[in-house]
C-alpha cells in the first residue's frame, strides 16, 4: 500500500508539474510514456501475435517529431501507417500475417495516437489545464474505485474481467472523480472561488458534473478494456514499471480511453 501510494503521488505531481509549467518537457515526457505503453501493449500478446514492434517505435518517434511541427499531421499519419503495415505483410508474407498487423495496429492506435491527444490539448493556452482535470477524472475514478470497493464492495461488478471490481467501487470512483475535478480547479484558480467558471450558473455547474460523471464512467470501461486485454493474454500486468501499479499501461488506462473524447468535446462546443 505505501509503495502504490508513493508512487501515485510522483507520478501526479510530475504530471502536473509537466503540463502546466514546462512545454519543454512535455512532448518528449508524452512521447517516452506513449512508446513504453506501446511496447507493453506488444509485450503481452507475443504469444498469440507476432508485433511488428520495431517498426510501430521508428512510426512513433517520427509521429512525435512531425506532431511539435504540425499537430495536424495526426489525422492522417496512422493511415499511412496501417497501409505501410500492411505493405510488409505483403512483402513479408511468409513471416507476418493479418493478425500481426492487427494487434499492431490496435496497440499504435491505443497508445500513441491516443497519448498524442493529451499534447494536442496542453499545448494549446486556452486547454492547458484540461489534460490535469483528465488525469483527475480517471486517476480518481481509480482511487475512489479502489479505496471504496476495498472498504464496502460487495457487489461485484464484472467478475469476468476483474474479480475484485464492484458497484460500490464503481460508484466511489464517480464520486471522486468529481471531487478531484472541482478541487483541481479551486487549485487551479488560485483558491479564489469566484473565479471558477462552471460556479458562476447553475446551468453551467451541472453541465460540468455532468460531463465529468459521463467521463469517470469511460474511464472506468477504459479500465476494463484493459482487464480484457490481460485476461484474453493470461497476464496480471502490462509490466512492472512502476512500483505498486504495474506498468504504464496499468496506469493510464482510463486516462487513454476519455482523452481522445475530451479533445473532441472541446472542439465541437468550445472552440
Amino acid at each position: 500500500m505505501r509503495t502504490r501510494l508513493l508512487s501515485s503521488l510522483v507520478g501526479v505531481a510530475y504530471s502536473v508539474l509537466v503540463i502546466l509549467y514546462s512545454q519543454y518537457l512535455l512532448l518528449p515526457t508524452i512521447a517516452a510514456v506513449g512508446i513504453i505503453a506501446f511496447y507493453e501493449f506488444c509485450s503481452v500478446f507475443k504469444t498469440e501475435a507476432k508485433p511488428l514492434v520495431t517498426f510501430g517505435i521508428l512510426f512513433a518517434i517520427l509521429h512525435f517529431a512531425l506532431l511539435f511541427y504540425c499537430p495536424i499531421y495526426t489525422l492522417y499519419h496512422s493511415m499511412i501507417f496501417l497501409i505501410f503495415l500492411l505493405c510488409v505483410m505483403v512483402i513479408r508474407y511468409e513471416k507476418y500475417n493479418i493478425k500481426d498487423v492487427a494487434v499492431t495496429y490496435a496497440g499504435y492506435i491505443y497508445t500513441i495516437v491516443f497519448f498524442s491527444y493529451m499534447y494536442l490539448l496542453a499545448s494549446i493556452e486556452v486547454y492547458a489545464f484540461y489534460p490535469v482535470l483528465v488525469l483527475c477524472i480517471a486517476w480518481g475514478a481509480d482511487t475512489g474505485g479502489y479505496f471504496i470497493g476495498c472498504a464496502f464492495g460487495k457487489h461485484r461488478l464484472c467478475e469476468a474481467l476483474s474479480p475484485k471490481k464492484s458497484w460500490e467501487g464503481f460508484f466511489g470512483g464517480i464520486l471522486m472523480s468529481v471531487l478531484f475535478s472541482i478541487a483541481a480547479t479551486y487549485v487551479y484558480y488560485d483558491l479564489n472561488i469566484t473565479k471558477i467558471y462552471f460556479l458562476k450558473d447553475l446551468k453551467t455547474g451541472i453541465l460540468f458534473v455532468t460531463v465529468t460523471i459521463f467521463l469517470s464512467i469511460l474511464s472506468q470501461i477504459g479500465d476494463l478494456v484493459a482487464s480484457s486485454i490481460k485476461r484474453y493474454n493470461k497476464q496480471k500486468d502490462f509490466g512492472n514499471m512502476i512500483p505498486g501499479h504495474g506498468g504504464i499501461l496499468d496506469r493510464f488506462d482510463g486516462v487513454l480511453f476519455i482523452l481522445p473524447i475530451v479533445y473532441i468535446i472541446m472542439k465541437i462546443f468550445f472552440r
